[in-house]
């Protein structure tokens, strides 16, 4: 179980916070038809309920042969939206170009702009974003009871002992005590880093 959710946390919240500091990027200084409307469409998805998708999202996995694959979900992890898209938007909405333009005038492409300039930049709001996915994915249980049943990580796993528990064949100091060697990581993790995330997740801009 912990192999699992470890490989899921690494696996999702990389693809997650890649790809959204990709999209966030494009969208706030490129422009192209329709980049003025992807943000606010960014809203409007995250207002539906993920119980009105599950059906859709479950036949889906099972038409691209995601289901309990561990490439299934951190494919469907690459979306580029979500929180982590929305801050690093407004942080790269605030970056200067200028570091842009003048890397354009010694002859660096687009890539190595992104790359080698906005995104080490960018780093303290992406590690923050990184830990606060990973905190969240290590947590998760639906999405692996959902369409991941069999790859069973410790969230699901603690899910599990609270149904047995129900039925008396798991006592609540088992529980318990599994619940708290799960916390474990996650508490270290975040005294470590809460710092870091605090400075760095702010609503409407980026400070730090």
């Amino acid at each position: 179980m912990f192999g699992n959710s470890l490989i899921y946390m690494v696996g999702c919240t990389s693809a997650s916070v890649f790809f959204s500091a990709v999209t966030a990027y494009v969208l706030t200084k490129y422009t192209f038809p329709g980049s003025k409307h992807i943000y606010s469409f960014t809203f409007v998805l995250m207002m539906i309920p993920m119980v009105g998708n599950t059906a859709a999202a479950y036949k889906l996995y099972h038409d691209l042969h995601f289901y309990n694959t561990y490439y299934g979900l951190i494919i469907t992890s690459c979306s580029g939206f979500g929180s982590c898209f929305v801050l690093l938007y407004g942080f790269f909405k605030n970056l200067s170009w200028t570091y842009a333009e003048a890397a354009f005038l010694d002859g660096a492409g687009h890539f190595s702009v992104f790359f080698k300039i906005m995104l080490p930049m960018a780093m303290p709001c992406v590690a923050a974003m990184a830990i606060s996915s990973a905190i969240g994915i290590w947590n998760d249980y639906f999405t692996f009871y959902m369409y991941a049943p069999d790859r069973v990580t410790i969230a699901l796993g603690l899910q599990g002992l609270v149904t047995q528990t129900q039925y008396g064949k798991t006592s609540y100091p088992e529980l318990f005590a599994a619940m708290f060697a799960s916390m474990v990581p996650i508490i270290i993790l975040y005294a470590a880093t809460q710092n870091l995330i605090i400075k760095n997740t702010v609503i409407g801009g980026i400070k730090g």
